[in-house]
């Protein structure tokens, strides 16, 4: 009995860890006792679509000059459109794949700035993450966005009520191709392929470093296409599935315009506040951001003002998508 009692014990501890060392990496909602955020914040949180064949694939991190595009081109090839989570610094760094991104068609959401995890921040830390990189992701595309995954997907009840106050729907996943562990292209397939099924949301990532190397990415995206196609899926992006009917837009829902013999809003023009006729595009540099001049606000304790973005920094002339020489240094200081 002593001994049953023991080897229980110590399985309970081992599962503690291992839940505590997967939270730490890429599986939040690995262990069991995890709390069901998508039925406690139904309206704020989702990991996975509504049951039906269609399936979002994202990647996050992004952008960056070597794996970004490599992507953006079979995407491109394959006619399918995906949704990008990039973070603030990286957006900094190459605004025209910013650009491009949106060019191409597809949805883009917000990654915070620096990559840092919400759950050992302050809620004006968060807060700081989350302004900054939407400040640049505006200025660069004249839109905003309304869909924010939360770096290594750690959340809890605290920033999902700060998330929600500030207008964002939370996307976390439901298959991870586990693409950050530098795997070779098969086994990227076949992470996806194993556990991919209706509504489902795919993680992959777009900005690699020595670290972190993404040749698995590129090389298992096209298979990845085909083999959901022939499956009979339909690739969509995270606002195509989770939001079909209507936009969510800073906590407001607005009915998609459709036009006689037209189609939705396109890009350049936003859905209206009230809900009626599209806003023509406005370039950005003309209004203020709805977060105040982020020239004037102050960086919270614990954050470095050197990561303040600049317009210079920011490159808002560039559009070749490779970074401007200030910028690059600024990288390098990081």
């Amino acid at each position: 009995m002593k001994q049953t009692t023991q080897k229980r014990r110590s399985a309970a501890i081992a599962t503690v860890l291992a839940c505590l060392a997967l939270a730490g990496l890429h599986a939040p909602f690995a262990c069991a006792s995890a709390p069901d955020y998508s039925r406690l914040f139904p309206k704020v949180f989702a990991r996975h679509g509504p049951p039906q064949k269609q399936i979002a694939l994202t990647f996050d991190d992004g952008p960056d000059d070597r794996y970004t595009p490599q992507i953006l081109r079979v995407l491109a090839q394959e006619h399918v459109r995906a949704t990008f989570f990039v973070l603030g610094v990286h957006a900094r760094i190459y605004p025209g794949m910013v650009r491009r991104i949106v060019h191409d068609g597809h949805a883009l959401g917000n990654h915070s700035y620096n990559h840092a995890n919400l759950l050992t921040l302050t809620p004006q830390q968060v807060r700081w993450e989350v302004d900054k990189t939407e400040d640049i992701l505006y200025r660069l595309t004249g839109t905003r966005t309304v869909w924010f995954r939360p770096p290594y997907g750690n959340v809890n009840a605290g920033v999902l009520r700060q998330m929600n106050q500030l207008g964002y729907r939370v996307v976390n996943w439901s298959v991870d191709s586990a693409d950050w562990r530098s795997l070779p292209a098969r086994r990227v397939l076949a992470n996806v392929l194993s556990a991919a099924g209706p509504g489902a949301i795919v993680l992959q990532h777009c900005s690699g470093n020595s670290h972190e190397v993404l040749d698995g990415t590129v090389g298992a995206l096209p298979a990845i296409i085909h083999a959901l196609r022939a499956r009979g899926y339909q690739l969509v992006t995270v606002p195509q599935l989770l939001e079909p009917d209507a936009r969510l837009v800073h906590g407001r829902d607005i009915v998609k315009q459709q036009p006689p013999g037209g189609s939705a809003v396109g890009p350049d023009s936003r859905p209206s506040p009230s809900g009626g006729a599209p806003i023509p595009f406005v370039y950005p540099e003309r209004h203020a951001s709805r977060c105040g001049n982020p020239e004037t606000r102050s960086v919270p304790a614990g954050l470095r003002s050197s990561d303040r973005p600049k317009d210079a920094d920011i490159g808002v002339d560039q559009t070749d998508g490779h970074a401007t020489p200030r910028a690059q240094n600024a990288l390098k200081g990081r």
